[in-house]
């Protein structure tokens, strides 16, 4: 019997990337192009991909935003012309093909625990350092959805609601990776301040003291969350995504300070079990390994 394939693809603000996966998650083509910046052109490009692929099986597609379980967008992120778009029954219309949308970050963890470093963790959460702070939450063995499908949108949680602004002072803003890769780039002097590998070269070099006070800084950021998601949740293993998480002194810094945290509590410390922190197996392919898994709860 011939093995099903199927399309997978991952809607982000920058680029769209696509594959053929088979029904073992094995990637048998791959490639990304730019993301459309409006409602039409963007849906244009999803039918072109799609109708070039017709011998698949389905259509597992993950993106930014609250998705509803019948596959409709809400409050897309850096891709707001996406709201209210309903992405699975117009794509499933269309082709006559069964369709699945989920959250990008909750895709991530499911391909962590269906495949990655979640898997044997009955509960554990994924935390996606992006433009924002995505993620997914699994707790007994199953991925949590939330009463309106937005549990493990960490953006949202305010770091200290009492030092300026509510908005300043999400974890959103205050752990975005882009804007801390910015901020450093700034500080350098960078032609192009965006520049993550110049970036984190000079960190490793460890000769600008105010970029290695930042880059402390925000870990130790990072570590507070996994505290208080930890707190919050009692699990055993936290993994870090996004594009940021490929540098190997992110997670063995965000360890470090997550340690530190610990000893600064004293007694306290004592009474809340530690996580494993882990970086995330599948790096830039989890979203579409996720969404590929989710369309797998489904119609599988």
């Amino acid at each position: 019997m011939a093995t099903r394939d199927y399309l997978s693809i991952d809607i982000g603000g920058t680029y769209i990337k696509y594959a053929i996966v088979d029904e073992a998650f094995g990637m048998k083509k791959q490639d990304k192009v730019p993301t459309p910046k409006s409602k039409g052109m963007l849906t244009e490009m999803l039918y072109g991909l799609i109708g070039q692929h017709r011998e698949i099986a389905g259509v597992a597609i993950c993106c930014p935003g609250k998705v509803t379980s019948d596959g409709t967008v809400y409050y897309s992120g850096a891709l707001p012309f996406m709201h209210e778009t309903p992405l699975a029954s117009l794509i499933s219309k269309n082709f006559a093909i069964p369709c699945t949308v989920i959250n990008d970050g909750k895709a991530a963890a499911l391909a962590e625990h269906t495949k990655g470093n979640l898997r044997g963790a009955a509960d554990g959460a994924a935390v996606i350092l992006g433009s924002g702070v995505g993620g997914g939450i699994i707790l007994n063995n199953s991925l949590l959805m939330g009463a309106n499908n937005q549990a493990g949108e960490f953006s949202f949680i305010n770091a200290n609601i009492d030092a300026g602004p509510i908005t300043s002072q999400m974890v959103g803003r205050k752990l975005s990776a882009v804007h801390f890769v910015n901020q450093c780039g700034q500080l350098l002097a960078l032609e192009d301040p965006d520049d993550g590998q110049t970036v984190f070269r000079e960190i490793e070099n460890g000769y600008d003291e105010r970029v290695l006070s930042l880059f402390k800084g925000y870990c130790r950021n990072v570590a507070s969350l996994i505290m208080n998601v930890q707190a919050i949740l009692d699990i055993e293993k936290v993994v870090i995504g996004g594009g940021i998480s490929a540098q190997p002194l992110l997670v063995k810094t965000i360890q470090k300070q997550y340690d530190q945290l610990f000893e600064e509590m004293g007694f306290f410390g004592k009474m809340l079990h530690k996580v494993k922190i882990e970086v995330c197996a599948y790096s830039n392919n989890a979203n579409l390994i996720g969404a590929l898994s989710y369309f797998k709860t489904v119609y599988v």
